[in-house]
């Protein structure tokens, strides 16, 4: 989310989708979701990695919309139990 959040829908779109990967992994922590105010003790790099906005956000999932989005839970269990299936 930092780097969509860093450098906009448009680099992180073509940054997946130069990809050759099945799967992609799509960080999105708590604290790259919301505004820091100038009064907040955060690294520079954290206030352009957060944002509460999210038109970035759906622009890219917009982008990728036959793509199933799930939790680390169920992508380990999926491989768990499918080692050899994709």
């Amino acid at each position: 989310m930092g780097f969509l959040n860093a450098s906009g829908a448009p680099s992180a779109i073509r940054a997946t989708s130069e990809g050759v990967s099945k799967c992609v992994v799509f960080l999105a922590h708590s604290w790259e979701m919301v505004d820091w105010s100038p009064a907040d003790a955060v690294a520079p790099w954290v206030r352009r990695a957060a944002s509460s906005h999210l038109e970035p956000l759906s622009m890219f999932l917009d982008h990728f919309p036959r793509s199933a989005y799930v939790n680390m839970d169920r992508i380990l269990e999926h491989w768990t139990n499918h080692p050899r299936r994709g």
